[in-house]
């Protein structure tokens, strides 16, 4: 079992919760929920030739799209209104100009499922309910799926600490919302060494 592993998924897990009084039956449509012909998709489409900007316009959310990073000029592109576009190419401008630092698709871990446990059977949401799990679950809706990476090397005494890339499904509609990049100082070498 994994970690719940962000703050967007407990706030996503607080709508839920907040929807489900709202209405008499908890059960999520099916037209929400990522199955695995939808993961298949996206490791297809998106991650066969990442990174590629044509992929990521097909899956980016405009509305929804959300870059975190501590990298400067990214971080200034978060902070300030600009289009999802305008972020994308600044990551594809990452990856490209700094190989070294981020790993291909070979490079990234399993992916991680989040759900809702019993929610497809009408189970009210709670946050004691969310599951994450790198096995697709049986007979459950799963919100998001992310894909994580980590660097090896240090490059520029710095060293990709994490790549995060988020999909969702909405109205039948496989979208990608997030991309987070943060990277570590390279821990100095010891004296003698």
């Amino acid at each position: 079992m994994v970690r719940v592993k962000s703050r967007r998924f407990v706030l996503m897990l607080l709508g839920i919760v907040a929807s489900a009084y709202g209405a008499n039956a908890s059960a999520i449509p099916l037209s929400e929920c990522l199955t695995r012909s939808d993961v298949s998709t996206i490791e297809r489409d998106f991650f066969g030739a990442y990174p590629d900007r044509a992929a990521f316009e097909k899956f980016v959310d405009p509305a929804k799209f959300r870059l975190s990073t501590n990298a400067a000029d990214g971080a200034l592109l978060q902070r300030t209104p600009n289009p999802a576009s305008k972020k994308i190419d600044w990551f594809i401008g990452m990856v490209n100009d700094h190989p070294a630092l981020f790993p291909d698709k070979a490079g990234f871990e399993q992916p991680v499922f989040d759900y809702v446990k019993g929610q497809l059977r009408g189970e009210e949401p709670s946050v004691e309910n969310g599951r994450a799990t790198q096995t697709f679950p049986k007979h459950e809706c799963v919100l998001d799926v992310s894909y994580r990476a980590k660097g090896a090397q240090c490059v520029m005494d710095q060293r990709l600490s994490n790549l995060a890339i988020t999909f969702i499904k909405e109205k039948n509609k496989i979208k990608l919302t997030s991309v987070e990049v943060f990277f570590i100082t390279c821990p100095e070498p010891k004296a003698g060494s």
